[in-house]
Parts: C-alpha cells; structure tokens; sequence
C-alpha cells in the first residue's frame, strides 16, 4: 500500500509538472503542497513549487513588460504590484 501512494504521489508531481509547462502555475502548486514531509517525492515537490512560483513570476514579468511597451500603463503598474507580493519562498 505504501508503493501504491508513493506511485500517486510521484503522479503528481509529474501532473504538476505538466499544469507548469501548460502555464497552469497556480494549480500546479496547489497539487505540489498535497505531498507531506514524510513522502518520497516530498523534495521534488518543494523543488517544484519554488519552479513554478518562479514561471508564474516570469510570465507576470513578461505581460507587465508587454503593456509597458505597449504603454498600457496601469496595466503594467497592476502586474508589477502583483509580482511585488509574490511568494518569497522562491529564493
């Protein structure tokens, strides 16, 4: 029965992986943080929550740079605020 749930969580930090690549970061943290301390796959969950908190920053980064160069400033303003009060288990 233990193999078994390794098995899932393994499944899950594959999924994970699978919702970052598809830019679907915040799902992907949300499976991430199921993995308890005691699991297998529990540092290759942490690892990948700190990957996908820094995907999500980037993309923001690039969409508040797109409306800057588009000079749609409140929209940039809003994005680079949003980045300001992101996660800071990223470092």
């Amino acid at each position: 029965m233990v193999t078994v749930f390794a098995v899932a969580c393994s499944t899950d930090v594959e999924r994970a992986h699978e919702l970052v690549e598809a830019g679907k970061y915040t799902q992907a943290i949300a499976l991430l943080e199921k993995v308890q301390a005691d699991e297998a796959d529990y540092q290759d969950a942490q690892y990948g929550i700190r990957s996908a908190l820094r995907a999500r920053i980037q993309a923001d980064f690039n969409r508040a740079r797109s409306h800057f160069e588009e000079k749609r400033w409140e929209d940039a303003l809003e994005v680079f605020r949003k980045i300001d009060t992101e996660d800071p288990r990223i470092v």
